[in-house]
């Protein structure tokens, strides 16, 4: 990315960016058709395990016990399944420090960092939880954090460059700033003579 291009007024299709007096808002939502077949199976998996063991007789606590992993499992997916649907990815830059969501409406995680403890941003592609392929993004300082492992294409892209560019005007805007509170320099004439 050219660092002396200006933002791109106009975001690509899912993706938003909002220029505050006192902060940046930007990010990208992760709806998906696919999240469709994934919530109906999820609704199906769920339903079968609760019936399982609310409605079949003769269920003993050791039965219960035993259906616990797959409704853990089940909770875990639908919870996946509605986050590729209806969940979204937000960042704000708000004076020196950087928020990321990654929610589904009011839920979800949140990361906050300082934009001075941060080295760089890229693109996370490696293999995540159980094997899956997660290509989200990774900011890289001090602790690195990841999110937006369901941002895909041109969503991803859009939201990674943008906190990229920020991240870099931020730096040489910092560095400026000490660079003219620092005294000048002697000139190298003595004083006394």
């Amino acid at each position: 990315m050219q660092m002396n291009q200006p933002l791109d007024p106009t975001p690509p299709h899912g993706t938003w960016f909002r220029r505050y007096p006192d902060r940046v808002e930007f990010g990208a939502f992760t709806k998906s058709y696919g999240a469709v077949p994934s919530v109906l199976y999820m609704l199906i998996w769920n339903g079968a395990n609760y019936y399982a063991i609310f409605f079949v007789v003769n269920f003993t606590l050791l039965d219960v016990l035993c259906f616990m992993p797959f409704m853990v499992a089940g909770l875990y997916g639908m919870k996946w399944a509605l986050q590729c649907g209806f969940g979204h990815v937000a960042i704000v830059i708000n004076k020196d420090v950087c928020t990321a969501f990654s929610r589904l409406g009011c839920w979800g995680k949140l990361h906050r960092i300082n934009l001075t403890d941060i080295e760089h941003v890229e693109a996370d592609g490696n293999y995540g939880v159980y094997g899956f392929w997660s290509s989200g993004i990774q900011v890289l300082g001090l602790k690195t954090i990841r999110f937006g492992r369901l941002l895909a294409g041109e969503k991803r892209e859009f939201v990674l460059n943008t906190m990229d560019r920020f991240i870099y005007e931020f730096k040489n805007r910092r560095e400026s700033q000490v660079l003219q509170s620092s005294p000048s320099a002697p000139s190298g004439k003595s004083l006394g003579k």
